[in-house]
């Protein structure tokens, strides 16, 4: 039987295959060890993660002034390894994952579902909304993030930038400095 931590490692490890760069704080989502008696191999769950810019791994996914309330807006910060810096990762079916702060307890989506270019990216109650469900898109050394509700990718407004808010934007073909991610297990 799969546990739900297990189908999430597993969903993480599947979005971020096909040799692409994640980077891993200790032994990889779909760690190669066989179960006792059994032939397959097992997975380690996936409890928490940051989103550092890959083009900067100092700068992450922050919801802002550890904020609680619905529609704090997400912003680019200074790691600290702070929760309000951390994410659980939740599989949500066919390649897609909701990420849900570890200090809030809500989940970064697009700010009232807008379908709208720049539109915030901010937390919110978790559901199975479309505008809080992310596909992780292979580009360069990390991953684009994109809503399932609308396939733009997430973005940091005006370029990278300590304090700058996160919105969404279409996803630049070749990839962006501020708009390509590592999703990090922390």
């Amino acid at each position: 039987m799969i546990t739900a931590s297990r189908r999430t490692a597993a969903a993480v490890a599947a979005a971020l295959a096909a040799g692409t760069a994640l980077l891993f704080g200790g032994p990889g989502p779909a760690a190669a060890s066989p179960e006792p008696g059994g032939s397959g191999a097992h997975s380690v769950p996936v409890r928490q993660v940051s989103l550092r810019l890959a083009s900067d791994a100092t700068q992450v996914a922050d919801v802002y002034d550890d904020g609680l309330a619905d529609d704090t807006k997400i912003i680019e910060w200074h790691f600290k390894r702070s929760a309000n810096q951390l994410w659980e990762p939740d599989d949500m079916g066919s390649g897609y994952v909701r990420f849900k702060n570890v200090h809030s307890g809500k989940c970064l989506k697009v700010k009232g579902a807008s379908t709208e270019q720049n539109a915030q990216i901010v937390q919110g109650p978790c559901g199975t909304e479309p505008s809080e469900q992310w596909k992780l898109l292979p580009k360069g050394n990390g991953h684009q993030l994109a809503a399932r509700s609308t396939g733009m990718c997430i973005n940091v407004r005006g370029g990278v930038g300590a304090g700058n808010e996160l919105i969404q934007h279409p996803c630049y073909e070749n990839g962006a400095p501020n708009d390509v991610w590592l999703v990090v297990w922390e």
